[in-house]
């Protein structure tokens, strides 16, 4: 491997890598790698042992690292980005619709109908990290602070759903790494949304119950499953106040969420007064999906159904829709409780000594 150290640094690029190589450090997890400072091949099925299982699992690696390296390539821009706003360039997202559409049939996720009769868990697990990356790029900060989750956003969370409940049903999900829990996050945040969509309500709480189920097994495993457990807890505890009172709605019946809203009021002016985000519409969103039909899950129904007869982003939010956002501010205000009561305990650590 040839890293570039020659030539004149950007400003603040040392301290980038000096960064990023501190939290690879603490976190026990490998150096970011940027393709373009080495000089390594892709890997190849040659690279494998002849036989058919590690020629499938190599093949698996082998589109893993390709789909890394367009992740890569998306966090440059985006990072480097002053305006968030923007929309991700073409070429790059045609980079994902290439990759989901090179698949091979054995590895093309097998979510097309009601019920997956082909498991296979390696491929399953390769889709999350494609879905994650179009949640996350399909997730709208208009105003700076709240993602409005795009339908997209909606269908790829829907579809991480899909998946671990494909996974639960069969009973073990053990072999689940620590970075799903991220995944199940990402997709919780964009579901959260379509919950105040009416015609998706339903469809989304019911994936919603299959994101919080999954990470409590993750909690069997990874500690870090905690955190997400209890932000998923606070984050949907206000439905039951929302529904049962209307005239409550969107202070999820919490006086310190209703303090919050009225001292934040110029946010809400900020994000009601936003442009309406929108999809371009040069781009047919659904190529990222040809894995998804109808069958595949309510939301996927309804927003297909949606996209044939133009009303695919009917009950999003709008610059005039101030309910709307009114209540998703008083649930993300939820999401950081977990760490704001957290207190270390570190006078109940009893220490060895010699």
């Amino acid at each position: 491997m040839v890293f570039g150290l020659e030539g004149t640094q950007a400003p603040g690029s040392m301290l980038h890598r000096a960064r990023e190589r501190l939290t690879a450090l603490c976190q026990s997890k490998p150096v970011i790698i940027d393709p373009a400072d080495c000089n390594i091949q892709e890997p190849t099925l040659a690279d494998f042992p002849s036989d058919a299982q590690s020629q499938h699992q190599g093949e698996i690696f082998g589109y893993w690292v390709r789909l890394c390296a367009i992740i890569g390539r998306i966090a440059k821009v985006l990072l480097k980005s002053s305006d968030k706003s923007e929309p991700l360039p073409t070429e790059l997202r045609e980079e994902l619709v290439t990759w989901v559409h090179s698949l091979p049939a054995r590895l093309r996720l097998p979510i097309d109908n009601a019920r997956t009769e082909i498991f296979d868990r390696d491929v399953h697990q390769l889709h999350l990290f494609y879905l994650t990356t179009i949640i996350i790029l399909h997730l709208k900060r208009p105003g700076g602070q709240l993602p409005q989750a795009l339908p997209p956003a909606i269908i790829a969370a829907s579809c991480t759903a899909r998946i671990l409940r494909d996974i639960l049903a069969r009973g073990n999900s053990r072999f689940l790494m620590a970075i799903t829990c991220w995944h199940t996050g990402t997709a919780f945040i964009a579901l959260l949304q379509a919950c105040r969509i009416p015609h998706l309500s339903r469809f989304a709480n019911e994936d919603l119950d299959i994101l919080a189920i999954a990470a409590r097994e993750l909690q069997k495993t990874w500690a870090s499953a905690n955190v997400i457990v209890q932000g998923f807890e606070r984050l949907r505890k206000p439905e039951s106040s929302l529904n049962s009172d209307p005239n409550t709605a969107g202070l999820g019946g919490n006086a310190g969420s209703a303090n919050h809203l009225q001292s934040q009021d110029h946010l809400l002016i900020a994000i009601t007064n936003a442009s309406t985000t929108s999809i371009d519409d040069d781009f047919d969103w659904m190529r990222f999906f040809p894995f998804v039909s109808k069958s595949t899950g309510g939301i996927a129904e309804s927003l297909i159904s949606g996209r044939e007869l133009g009303t695919a982003t009917r009950g999003f939010p709008s610059p005039n829709n101030e309910p709307f956002h009114n209540t998703l501010l008083a649930q993300y205000q939820d999401l950081f409780d977990p760490f704001t009561d957290y207190t270390p305990g570190l006078s109940d650590i009893v220490f060895e000594t010699t």
